[in-house]
């Protein structure tokens, strides 16, 4: 039924990308080929989408790291984008699972650069800093994130317990 829905408002509007987009949705969703999807993605492309929208949802719809639209070598970070950062999140994650850690960790720290106030991204950077053996770093992170957090102690709780394995790291008391 959506599929039709969006058809039918395409053969009124065939110009809107949103639309367009949300047939590869639910061309997803219904099982379809990767080549259907890909193709109504880039149906969307070519009508000229704005925002960070698309390749969020093209990267939710398929599998390896997203690229980042917004990132142009050498440029200031740019003001807070809920999409962006999500975007960012995403890409992050999936290059942890790749276990390309330094380009995750580059990720969450460029998410941070953008907008401290992005929680998720400041949890899991400590998290890759602990599996790289960087636990005062990791908690020097929690720390600050318990500063930003409604669940503050959560997340002071977890930096004492990397103070404390630093500590059991380096032999001091």
């Amino acid at each position: 039924m959506a599929m039709s829905g969006y058809s039918e408002l395409l053969r009124e509007f065939p110009t809107w990308w949103l639309p367009t987009l949300k047939t590869a949705v639910v061309a997803k969703a219904l099982g379809q080929s990767t080549e259907s999807v890909l193709a109504r993605i880039g149906l969307a492309r070519n009508l000229s989408p704005s925002g960070t929208y698309l390749p969020l949802v093209e990267s939710l719809l398929l599998s390896g790291v997203p690229r980042d639209p917004s990132r142009v070598e050498g440029a200031a970070p740019s003001l807070p984008d809920p999409l962006a950062d999500r975007m960012a999140l995403l890409r992050a994650g999936r290059l942890a699972a790749e276990g390309r850690r330094d380009e995750s960790e580059a990720e969450y720290r460029s998410i941070l650069a953008r907008n401290p106030g992005v929680l998720v991204a400041r949890w899991k950077l400590a998290r890759i800093l602990v599996e790289s053996g960087r636990t005062g770093e990791a908690a020097a992170f929690l720390h600050e994130g318990a500063g930003r957090s409604a669940f503050s102690a959560r997340w002071r709780s977890e930096a004492l317990s990397q103070e404390h394995s630093n500590r059991d790291d380096t032999g001091t008391k």
